[in-house]
């Protein structure tokens, strides 16, 4: 906190500290002034959301349910080819998987200017049980351009009943 340490130990230890504390990101995170979203004179990120398969905001999913991820950006200057994509890691930093938008649309063509959407669909089954970190990001390849990448924007928690039918 302000370049001080507030916990050493276990990473388990260390993320439940840091989830009880209330300063945990939640299921929706907005970004309404464009001037502070994180971004580069081309493309500027205004929200990120997790969403339940009826496209209700969802900080807690089943995990024999799907689940979107969901990206809103400003493209502000054309001529990039990006390529939306968001990092799934498990509260204790261990990377699930990487998302990337393949949308045949906008495949190896700029963006015009405008407001966009990229949603990737996690089916269920596939994640385990816990809170999963969603980090957003946007890249161009030619040339390798960086535009933002948000480690742990916004999270949701995964939870597995007992005696339910899930496919672990």
């Amino acid at each position: 906190n302000d370049g001080t340490v507030l916990k050493d130990g276990r990473s388990e230890d260390v993320a439940a500290s840091y989830l009880s504390s209330g300063v945990a990101t939640a299921a929706i995170r907005e970004w309404p002034d464009p001037r502070r979203a994180p971004g580069s004179d081309a493309v500027r990120l205004r929200s990120v959301r997790v969403l339940d398969r009826n496209g209700a905001i969802a900080t807690t999913i089943d995990i024999r349910e799907t689940v979107a991820i969901e990206l809103e950006y400003d493209v502000l200057k054309s001529g990039h080819v990006l390529l939306p994509h968001f990092s799934v890691h498990t509260v204790e930093g261990t990377l699930a998987f990487v998302g990337l938008d393949q949308d045949p649309e906008w495949r190896g063509r700029p963006r015009p200017p405008g407001r966009y959407r990229s949603t990737g669909w996690i089916p269920g089954n596939l994640l385990t049980e816990g809170l999963m970190m969603i980090g957003p990001a946007m890249r161009t390849v030619e040339p390798d351009i960086k535009h933002f990448a948000e480690r742990d924007a916004v999270s949701f928690q995964v939870v597995d009943a007992p005696g339910q039918d899930t496919a672990r």
